[in-house]
């Protein structure tokens, strides 16, 4: 009949007064069980269950609460979303490939740097690669090519806010067999996991892989 039903015992967010409770609601998913119900589910709350309550089991009223806390999820791992690798290109390969040409540890710490830095194939190719042959152009040599590059990069990721790339502006003669004055060419310093996820530089052209 309307109206001679109680209380709905499936509201149980909120403790009696007084309630013995074992955990607070916020403190994750879950539900609150009064010590009657779990009980009648043969799972009766012992003294060890108890925070606030008292200390023996037969003082707590019907309306005594207990957590439930929701089971853990187990963890899931990229393998688990995409499968395994079909292909891993190492930078040790891309190292010993010429992909990648590594710089000097020497001349890269007088430079200011402390982890390996390397420069794509193509950047080493449009702003240090020099040949006696090209001396006929202007004289230089790789070497400060080199150090122009560096330090320039160096520069560039001092005053860069992006902690994972910046933007190079380099000037450099152009390896065009007829250029004597310098040109401005634009380089992209990135930083990122090495092999054995150690941080390491790239030094390349923009738009490349």
């Amino acid at each position: 009949m309307a109206g001679a039903v109680g209380p709905a015992r499936s509201q149980r967010l909120t403790p009696a007064p007084g309630a013995a409770t074992r955990l607070h609601p916020e403190q994750g998913g879950g539900e609150w069980h009064s010590a009657a119900e779990d009980t009648a589910h043969g799972q009766p709350m012992t003294d060890k269950t108890l925070i606030n309550g008292a200390a023996n089991r037969d003082s707590l009223g019907p309306d005594a609460m207990r957590w439930t806390p929701e089971p853990e999820q187990p963890a899931v791992s990229v393998t688990d979303l995409f499968g395994e690798a079909i292909h891993a290109y190492s930078r040790a390969s891309a190292l010993a490939d010429g992909v990648l040409v590594a710089v000097g540890d020497d001349i890269a710490r007088e430079a200011g740097f402390t982890v390996p830095v390397a420069l794509t194939a193509a950047a080493w190719a449009d702003c240090v690669a020099w040949t006696e042959e090209d001396n006929r152009q202007t004289y230089q040599d790789e070497s400060g090519r080199l150090w122009d590059v560096l330090r320039m990069t160096h520069y560039a990721i001092s005053r860069s806010s992006d902690g994972s790339s910046s933007t190079v502006e380099v000037y450099r003669v152009p390896r065009d067999g007829e250029s004597h004055e310098s040109e401005q060419a634009r380089l992209l310093v990135t930083c990122g996991p090495g092999d054995e996820m150690e941080p390491v530089l790239t030094i390349s052209l923009p738009g490349e892989d």
